[in-house]
């Protein structure tokens, strides 16, 4: 699991750090310290979850957030916020922040929320992994079907030309018989 850390504050990104070690939860942490550094490294990185601070300097954590939802759609992104104003959280929400993380951290409140985006995560993944699976199985089917097709229709070709070749050969014995006769006969009269 990656996780990706991004705060203009190195206090607050070790602080995460140090909550997520204690925790026991086993990630990869990456950081970034501006909203622009975490959008080159989601260019760069497959990145699971995301703490994304909303205040900073420059590109502002909802921006940065606004940004990162247009390329993708499938990360979970907490927003890390010290601010009061639920206006902000509103906005945060209207642009798919998944949850948010009050700030100062508070170790229990930071560990559930986490825990909670890591297991959405893993559900988001299997719900993935289980798309590509019955994906694939309908191709499967798809192929299978064509096929299936394919040899109805040169059973039913067969059927007909064993049909044909039943009903030629029951016409040529209708002809054989008569003809049979009257040839049988005309021997016999030629030989009397």
């Amino acid at each position: 699991m990656n996780i990706l850390i991004v705060d203009d504050t190195k206090f607050n990104i070790m602080t995460a750090k140090e909550v997520i070690k204690i925790s026991g939860i086993k990630c990869n942490i990456i950081t970034a310290a501006s909203g622009e550094e975490a959008i080159e490294i989601m260019n760069t990185q497959n990145i699971d979850i995301i703490l994304l601070d909303i205040v900073m300097p420059k590109l502002s954590g909802i921006e940065t957030l606004d940004i990162i939802r247009r390329n993708n759609k499938n990360v979970i992104i907490l927003m890390f916020t010290s601010l009061t104003d639920k206006k902000y959280l509103e906005k945060s929400f209207e642009f798919g922040a998944n949850d948010y993380i009050n700030k100062p951290i508070e170790p229990i409140e930071f560990t559930s929320r986490l825990k909670s985006a890591i297991k959405m995560r893993e559900y988001q993944n299997a719900l993935m992994e289980s798309y590509n699976n019955l994906k694939n199985t309908n191709a499967q089917l798809k192929e299978s079907n064509a096929k299936l097709k394919t040899t109805q229709i040169e059973l039913v070709n067969r059927e007909k030309l064993s049909t044909i070749g039943r009903f030629s050969a029951g016409i040529a014995h209708e002809i054989n018989t008569p003809l049979g006769y009257v040839t049988s006969n005309i021997y016999n009269s030629k030989l009397c």
